[in-house]
């Protein structure tokens, strides 16, 4: 009789102990998953807004609106580059092309996946940031340029010159 009870009391604590386990498991992994990822980024943070970027570029191929909404989210001297060759272009062509065409449509491709948890790490001072973009493989990383204007940050585009075209008629 004796043993009988210890046996249940033993079966018994187990059950509680076991069923406490798999709470405390679940819970960690709700809170890790919770502070890990955010729903909505946002421009607040150098990461937010360069998440932000990617997003619309990689919707360009089916949003009429994702390059303007990626043109938004750059540094003004990015826009202003950008503007810049959309003159020279809407010369060229003999139309005028608004500045956020200069960004290729549908042609947008990440060189690797970010890492989903802690894919992305902010370097801040002042107000210039880098984020460097962890790859999923653990072996690919990219440091992208940011700056901060008013209480948002931009992506910092980081283009070649732009060489002069000769326009129709001219000499060369």
């Amino acid at each position: 009789m004796v043993s009988e009870s210890i046996a249940r009391a033993t079966a018994e604590r187990r059950e509680r102990c076991y069923g406490a386990r798999v709470f405390l498991r679940v819970l960690v992994t709700v809170l890790v998953l919770a502070a890990g990822c955010s729903a909505f980024p946002s421009d607040r943070s150098p990461s937010g807004a360069l998440r932000l970027f990617l997003e619309a570029m990689a919707d360009t191929g089916d949003d009429p609106t994702a390059r303007a909404r990626a043109f938004g989210l750059l540094a003004p001297d990015s826009r202003r580059a950008l503007e810049a060759r959309a003159r020279e272009a809407s010369a060229v062509s003999g139309r005028a092309l608004p500045a956020y065409t200069m960004l290729v449509e549908g042609r947008y491709r990440l060189r690797f996946r970010p890492r989903t948890l802690r894919g992305f790490e902010e370097r801040v001072v002042g107000d210039r940031a880098i984020v460097v973009v962890h790859g999923a493989s653990g072996r690919e990383q990219a440091e992208v340029p940011m700056v901060r204007e008013g209480d948002a940050w931009r992506v910092v585009l980081v283009l070649p010159e732009a060489t002069p075209t000769a326009t129709a008629g001219s000499a060369e």
